[in-house]
């Protein structure tokens, strides 16, 4: 018997050997290889805007065979947009490789992202929509099947299960993986479902893309359909809303004419509201909104996956994709290292904490580096941010590129600012440069001389604006229209900004308008807007907690910031300097988050007793890294000492 058992383990193992180099390949690419026999891709394809457009949902389910970590690489469309990558639910940063995927339709670009201590078995979601491409008199929707020209999967055989919704009216389709027919018919209904689910060969590769092409005729449309967000959390209320953008009234045929659909494995309706029976007119211009709390018919909640709104409007479906994603509590890493000494005790901790993921898709990377030290009766700091917005929103931006340098010491500052812009007939400016010093006269005065000068397209500049431009300069050049400038400054300031000098020229022939300006300002007067802080807390997701400082002077400040229009990329560069007790400045922020993290934490009872007989100090370096979306905070290299003598705490480790 134990022959048997020796004989039968040699067998498998030579076997394994056997296979490993035959694995199937199949999409997205993972290196190295790990196992994956399940893929399913669900896509709901729509017109939107005289286009047809496809949202495209993927769940990927791996097995892992010990690798600690697996780079994944995914071809998309070149104008894919809302691209969001997730493993067992938890976001993770992606970027562009650089590498290309072709396809008849044309190249395809690869985005890449690490999967780091994966467990044995783990699922990887993608998310993305695009623009449906053109061809002979049609539309095609190509997904990237045949990956195994480029990577391997170790598996027996792979299953794709595709899944397709059709909004609008078919009048003929095919479907097929790369040159071969799958599937074809004739008109359809204004939902059009097909489910396929394809096979490779036994050890042979997906080499070959799956095309669904179909010809449509779209009805041109005035009315807008959408969701608030494309991506929810479990249990947040999903928003959407109807626009009419047109010349006439639309007749709804009840208060509530929609539905909610899955859309994963064809189509099935999980709610429908209770409507008003009485006819709804949208008027020209006229926004309607309503709201999902994504319970279904019987009142439970449904499960994470992709769905749609389908309205009926003015005759027609309209339709709107969005997914549910797991609420998932983010694990996090945390080391920390205790030195008892006779007379201190030092504790280092060096955190990576996950955070839940937020709305902030503008930002593609977000890292700031920070290293704050106390000197004696002086504090310092250096910052370093670096950023990227989205290509996006990089459309929207009328910015090509910008650069502030600010230089302020202890009486006296100055700096500049830079801007060159894509002018438009909305904003037809071509460039601004802004200079400005400061100085500070007695403990609260400070005189601050600004100059500036704008430069305007002479393609966008209408004739209105150049004249309207033209009145405002020869009014506030006059005596009365300085005086009654004077006033309005005074009045938004409640007195805290005075105007001294001001000269405004405008040259319509060079097609430039200059600024020059001097302001007292009296710094103990000046206040800043009650919501500012609020504003920025709620928008940015942060509850620092500190709730204020000691009296100190910042005696120098030193900023310098670039932002590219071309790429989108920002970073800057922020250097302090603040005289005071600077351990009494530590300690007042250690107290401050101190309290908040006791206040906040479920086990409020028990940390109560043991944090407060520690104080935070800042030896050494600090570090900040927030990565968007993935939102992962880290934080390294803090510091945490004893208030105490360790005999005098009753903490015990």
């Amino acid at each position: 018997m134990k022959c048997l058992k020796e004989a039968f383990a040699v067998l498998s193992v030579a076997l394994l050997i056997l296979l490993v180099p035959a694995g199937v390949y199949a999409n997205p690419i993972p290196v190295p290889a790990v196992m994956m026999t399940e893929e399913y891709i669900n896509a709901v394809i729509y017109p939107a805007g005289g286009e047809y457009w496809a949202y495209v949902y993927c769940r990927y389910l791996f097995g892992n065979v010990g690798y600690l970590k697996v780079i994944m690489k995914f071809p998309v469309p070149p104008d894919s947009r809302d691209i969001s990558v997730s493993v067992d639910d938890i976001p993770v940063y992606w970027s562009w490789s650089g590498e290309k995927y072709q396809t008849e339709i044309g190249e395809y670009k690869m985005i890449s992202c690490i999967i780091k201590n994966s467990h044995r078995k783990f699922e990887v979601e993608i998310n993305y929509r695009h623009r449906l491409a053109a061809a002979s008199g049609g539309h095609i929707f190509l997904y990237p099947l045949g990956t195994g020209r480029h990577g391997r999967i170790i598996s027996k055989r792979l299953t794709a299960h595709i899944s397709l919704a059709v909004a609008g009216s078919i009048n003929s389709y095919v479907a097929r993986l790369g040159n071969g027919i799958i599937d074809s018919g004739g008109p359809a209904g204004t939902l059009f479902t097909r489910s396929y689910n394809l096979k490779s060969g036994r050890f042979k590769p997906f080499k070959e893309d799956f095309i669904f092409a179909f010809k449509a005729s779209i009805k041109q449309s005035s009315l807008h359909f959408s969701t608030d967000k494309r991506a929810y959390m479990e249990g947040e209320p999903v928003t959407f809303w109807l626009y009419n953008a047109g010349e006439e009234s639309v007749t709804l045929r009840n208060s509530a004419p929609w539905t909610i659909a899955s859309m994963e494995n064809g189509t099935s309706i999980v709610y429908t509201p209770v409507a008003a029976q009485m006819l709804r007119e949208v008027a020209p211009g006229e926004t309607v909104s309503w709201t999902w709390n994504q319970r279904n018919n019987a009142g439970e909640q449904v499960k994470p996956g992709l769905y749609a709104v389908i309205l009926e409007a003015g005759g027609q479906h309209l339709v709107a994709p969005f997914t549910i994603r797991k609420t998932a509590e983010f694990p996090g890493k945390l080391n920390v290292t205790v030195r008892l000494y006779p007379d201190k005790a030092t504790v280092r901790l060096d955190a990576l904490l996950k955070k839940r993921p937020e709305p902030a898709e503008s930002l593609r990377n977000l890292m700031v580096r920070a290293v704050v030290l106390p000197r004696g009766e002086h504090l310092t700091g250096t910052f370093h941010i670096d950023g990227q917005v989205s290509p996006e929103d990089l459309e929207k931006l009328p910015l090509r590129s910008l650069s502030l340098h600010v230089d302020c010491g202890r009486r006296r500052g100055g700096g500049n600012i830079t801007a060159k812009l894509n002018p438009s007939e909305n904003l037809p400016v071509r460039s601004v440069n802004v200079s400005f010093s400061a100085m500070q006269l007695d403990a609260t005065l400070v005189e601050l001389n600004v100059s500036g000068t704008a430069a305007f397209s002479r393609v966008h500049l209408k004739e209105e604006t150049a004249r309207i431009l033209e009145m405002y300069v020869a009014a506030l050049s006059t005596p009365a229209g300085m005086e009654m400038a004077r006033h309005k400054i005074e009045e938004i300031t409640n007195g805290g900004i005075k105007l001294e000098y001001l000269t405004l020229s405008f040259s319509r022939e060079k097609c430039m308008l200059n600024v020059s300006a001097t302001l007292l300002m009296n710094m103990s007067a000046l206040k800043p807007p009650h919501s500012m802080i609020p504003k920025f807390s709620e928008s940015a997701y942060l509850q620092p907690g500190v709730t204020g400082l000691p009296l100190a002077n910042l005696t120098r400040l030193k900023l310098d910031a670039e932002y590219n229009g071309e790429t989108g990329v920002f970073s800057g560069d922020l250097t302090f300097e603040v005289e005071g007790n600077a351990s009494a400045i530590i300690e007042e922020i250690s107290d401050s988050i101190i309290e908040w993290l006791i206040s906040e934490s479920p086990a409020a009872s028990t940390l109560s007793g043991w944090l407060r007989s520690f104080r935070v100090g800042i030896h050494g370096r600090f570090i900040f890294n927030l990565e968007i979306p993935a939102n992962i905070l880290q934080v390294s290299g803090i510091s945490l000492r004893y208030r105490r003598d360790p005999s005098e705490t009753p903490m015990k480790l």
